[in-house]
């Protein structure tokens, strides 16, 4: 099954992304940037769906860090 990194800062966003994608990806998910950086690096998911608006690190620097 192919796994899904979920990114938000709120928990109701990720609590629905979650129960709408469980059936069909392995969900990883966290509402801190620094923690997406570590669990990406780590599981290496196929995707990642990720808030741009986030408090400290935004989705725009996260997705350069994660591209580099």
């Amino acid at each position: 099954m192919n796994k899904l990194l979920i990114v938000d800062d709120e928990d109701a966003m990720r609590r629905l992304l979650r129960i709408n994608l469980a059936d069909r990806y392995e969900i990883l998910d966290t509402g801190n940037s620094d923690q997406a950086l570590a669990i990406a690096m780590q599981n290496k998911p196929n995707a990642i769906l990720l808030d741009l608006r986030m408090p400290n690190y935004s989705g725009f620097e996260l997705c350069r860090t994660l591209k580099s």
